[in-house]
């Protein structure tokens, strides 16, 4: 998804009976960049250089610049307030902005 759908898709995701959000930025690895530049030849094109040049690499995958991806996930977390749903975003590193019991939804499960 882009920044300006963010608030849709939440906004259906409650409608469809959401309990909890998790949202991630894309991270790749050499092959999945290989795949994704097939597919998406023009939005690669603009996405390289953030992936590349001023992302950071960590393990085997390629993230987009800490800053970018910080600010994506509080919009994220902001939209998910307005509609009342607990937000985390796992393998991002903020877990300050975590507003979930745990990052990956187990807290939902009811036996």
């Amino acid at each position: 998804m882009t920044e300006e759908e963010i608030e849709p898709i939440v906004e259906r995701a409650k409608e469809a009976g959401a309990d909890h959000i998790i949202a991630s930025s894309f991270k790749v690895r050499r092959d999945i960049w290989s795949r994704f530049k097939r597919t998406f030849p023009k939005l690669s094109m603009r996405l390289e250089p953030l992936y590349f040049k001023e992302g950071e690499r960590i393990g085997s995958y390629w993230y987009l610049p800490k800053a970018l991806r910080k600010r994506l996930m509080v919009r994220v977390r902001e939209v998910c307030k307005r509609y009342n749903l607990p937000f985390s975003s796992c393998r991002e590193g903020f877990s300050d902005l975590q507003t979930a019991a745990t990052c990956d939804g187990s807290w939902l499960i009811r036996f």
